[in-house]
């Protein structure tokens, strides 16, 4: 009896996080765009690496999505692995630490991104009085936003109430 070899052929799939991490694709990326935009301060790429590995952690499958293309040689298909954020709300004694946390640690959160992004901390005139700029969490404290130099990023008052309406951030965190 003469065995025939089988071939299987796998299909590709192709990971949303990784494109949904960078800078130019996906919620994530479209939030961080949108930040930079209303800012007028580009995020450095040791800053953006530093959130996509903290995010990395909270990704989970939620399904795939088969896609398929026809051409001479018949049907071909592949799958695509679909993800989303794993952010959960903090309970109120949990959000109150990390706020206390965060007030404590203002200061030395924007000396430490002076540090790291090697620029000053911005300041800004309004009402003729220089005054320096908001610490803004760009994961949000209430969904576990570490207090990390990278995951924060100098805003005006104004610029705050802006970021704070962006469809997209509520999109990523309802």
């Amino acid at each position: 009896m003469k065995i025939k070899p089988v071939f299987f052929i796998l299909p590709l799939l192709s990971f949303q996080w990784l494109q949904a991490q960078s800078f130019s694709e996906g919620t994530f990326g479209r939030y961080l765009v949108a930040l930079q935009d209303i800012t007028k301060i580009e995020i450095p790429q040791e800053q953006g690496n530093a959130l996509n590995t903290f995010i990395k952690k909270h990704w989970v499958v939620v399904g795939q999505r088969e896609h398929a293309t026809w051409n001479w040689f018949g049907r071909k298909s592949w799958w695509e692995t679909i993800y989303s954020f794993d952010f959960r709300r903090l309970d109120t004694e949990a959000l109150g630490l990390s706020q206390k946390d965060f007030v404590e640690k203002q200061e030395l959160l924007k000396q430490s991104w002076a540090d790291n992004v090697k620029k000053e901390w911005p300041t800004f005139v309004e009402n003729e009085v220089a005054a320096s700029c908001e610490v803004y969490s760009i994961l949000p404290l209430v969904y576990g936003g570490p207090n990390e130099w990278w995951n924060v990023m100098p805003v005006t008052s104004a610029q705050h109430d802006e970021v704070l309406v962006l469809k997209v951030l509520t999109e990523l965190f309802p």
